[in-house]
C-alpha cells in the first residue's frame, strides 16, 4: 500500500500519469528502471514552484511552511540557514472568481536554488531538518519531524499539481 501511495505522489508531483503495470512474459528480460529524477531538486537557474492545494488542505500546508522556515529559523547549521535564503518569495494567488472545489496556487520564487537539496517539504523535513549520522539525531528531534509531516500526510489528498518552472532572465 505504501508503494502505491509513493507511485501516485511521484506521479502526481512530476505531472505524470499512472499505468497499472503489466508484467513481461517471462522469457523477456527487461532492464532495471534508473530511479526517477525528483522534480523538486531544481537546476542551478531561478524557479518558480507552482503547488496547487486541494481547497480543504490550504492551511496544513500553511502550517508544513510556517513550521519548515520556523525550524530553518532556529537552525544554527550553515547548509540550513542557506537552504532557507534560497526561497526568496512565497505568495498565495487571490483569484478573483475561482470556484470553491478549485485548488488554492501558491507560488515560491527560488533565486538560486540548491544543488543539494529538494524542495520537496516530506524530504526538506526527514533528510535536512531531521537527519540521523552515527545513529545521533541532528537538527529536529524526530518527534518534532513527525508532528510536521502529519500535516502533510498522503501527498495526493494535499496536492492537486505542483510544478517546477525554470525561469530565464531577458533583456540585461
Amino acid at each position: 500500500m505504501k508503494a502505491i501511495r509513493l507511485a501516485v505522489g511521484l506521479s502526481l508531483v512530476s505531472g505524470g500519469t499512472l499505468f497499472a503495470r503489466q508484467d513481461p512474459p517471462p522469457a523477456q528480460q527487461q532492464p532495471a528502471a534508473a530511479p526517477q529524477a525528483d522534480p523538486l531538486k531544481l537546476a542551478n537557474s531561478p524557479h518558480l514552484i507552482i503547488w496547487g492545494v486541494k481547497p480543504a488542505k490550504t492551511a496544513d500546508f500553511e502550517a508544513v511552511w510556517a513550521g519548515i522556515l520556523a525550524q530553518i529559523a532556529k537552525s544554527d547549521r550553515p547548509e540550513v540557514k542557506e537552504f532557507g535564503a534560497t526561497i526568496t518569495n512565497m505568495y498565495k494567488l487571490n483569484a478573483p472568481s475561482q470556484a470553491p472545489d478549485a485548488p488554492a496556487i501558491y507560488v515560491f520564487q527560488v533565486e538560486k536554488p540548491s544543488q543539494t537539496q529538494s524542495y520537496n517539504p516530506g524530504r526538506i523535513i526527514y533528510e535536512f531538518l531531521y537527519m540521523q549520522k552515527d545513529n545521533k539525531e541532528i537538527g529536529i528531534p524526530r518527534a518534532e519531524a513527525d508532528e510536521l509531516f502529519k500535516k502533510i500526510g498522503n501527498m495526493t489528498e494535499m496536492f492537486a499539481s505542483i510544478n517546477a518552472w525554470p525561469l530565464v532572465k531577458i533583456g540585461s
